[in-house]
């Protein structure tokens, strides 16, 4: 561990005052290693929440025709009226209505509870919401089936789903954007890739990492489907500064609790696009490896160099070849800038 004065620290934060940082160095498997993992069990809670059953609806309803729509919600309309008339006409209890109903729709019949001594008109009336429960499973088989089937397709194509929710959308899918996705994976991080051409160099990589939504970034319509709005953070990489700006911002808009880091590739630019409220980081790439340039340079055994404020570091290889970051063999060069 660095504080903020340049001063190693081994294993512990040392005395830290307030008003200073500390910069943890450490690998990007021991960064997934050390993220909070969910038990089992909560995972299987959170699967069974009413919000999680509620969005697995939303999505199946969502794969499904207009035409069977249409024909479902006319079916639960003549279910909901079932339970109406048998209250009234066999002055039955609403939940005895709802029980006869859904035993004479799922061709159950008991016959505890029959419309034998009913009227006529009940009588038709009963053998027309057979027919219209019984068209009505099917329907609903078939809903689900294609549902699965359309899953199933979408992994042999090498298409995932969009998370629930806590997903990162990388918007972008050139060589940063799929050197991005790489990382974020590589953590174990949900991914979305958001890019607006049809056919890229890196698709096919994309979509066996991560969903890949093709769209125009800029438009609500395109981070809605990337679940913007239970998005844990956007990064936005496209070649445009103010196409990335605008993305951020509307991203942004949507959901005031993700954390929205943009690609600037005008420093200065990126300077002033770093104090906008909707801005939570504006990088700029060139600034970003200049410090790896130098420390290559400066030193033979240089491993990773990067600024932090005043200060530039440069991890290099010890002796045995092997850098430990917060070990007891550790060459660290730490230098104050003028």
């Amino acid at each position: 561990m660095i504080s903020s004065a340049g001063e190693c620290v081994d294993g512990h934060p040392g005395d830290l005052k307030e008003g200073e940082s500390a910069v943890v160095l450490t690998r990007s498997d021991a960064m997934s290693e050390k993220a909070p993992k969910h038990h089992p069990r909560h995972s299987l809670l959170r699967a069974l929440s009413p919000v999680s059953v509620a969005r697995f609806v939303h999505g199946v309803w969502t794969n499904v025709s207009v035409q069977l729509r249409a024909v479902l919600i006319v079916i639960l309309s003549v279910i909901v009226i079932s339970v109406a008339v048998f209250h009234f006409a066999m002055k039955l209890s609403v939940i005895d209505s709802v029980y006869f109903v859904v035993t004479t729709a799922t061709t159950t019949g008991y016959g505890d509870l029959s419309p034998k001594d009913a009227s006529d008109w009940l009588k038709l009336y009963t053998c027309f919401m057979m027919v219209i429960s019984a068209t009505g499973l099917a329907i609903l088989f078939s809903v689900v089936t294609d549902y699965i089937l359309t899953a199933r397709i979408m992994q042999l194509g090498g298409r995932h789903h969009v998370p629930d929710h806590g997903q990162v959308i990388v918007v972008g899918a050139g060589t940063v954007g799929y050197r991005t996705i790489e990382e974020l994976v590589r953590l174990k991080a949900p991914v979305v890739a958001v890019d607006s051409a049809d056919h890229g160099d890196h698709h096919g990589a994309i979509r066996a990492r991560s969903h890949l939504i093709i769209g125009d970034g800029r438009e609500t319509e395109t981070l809605e489907r990337a679940g913007v709005k239970h998005a844990r953070a956007i990064i936005v990489l496209t070649l445009s500064d103010s196409v990335n700006l605008a993305i951020g911002v509307t991203a942004k808009e949507l959901n005031p609790r993700i954390r929205v880091v943009i690609s600037i590739l005008d420093a200065d630019f990126a300077r002033k696009a770093g104090s906008i409220p909707e801005i939570d980081a504006a990088l700029n790439a060139p600034v970003l490896a200049a410090p790896a340039f130098v420390g290559a340079a400066l030193y033979e055994n240089a491993v990773a160099s990067f600024r932090l404020g005043s200060l530039f570091f440069t991890l290099c290889r010890d002796e045995k070849g092997a850098v430990k970051l917060g070990g007891i063999s550790r060459t660290l060069e730490v230098r104050k800038l003028p």
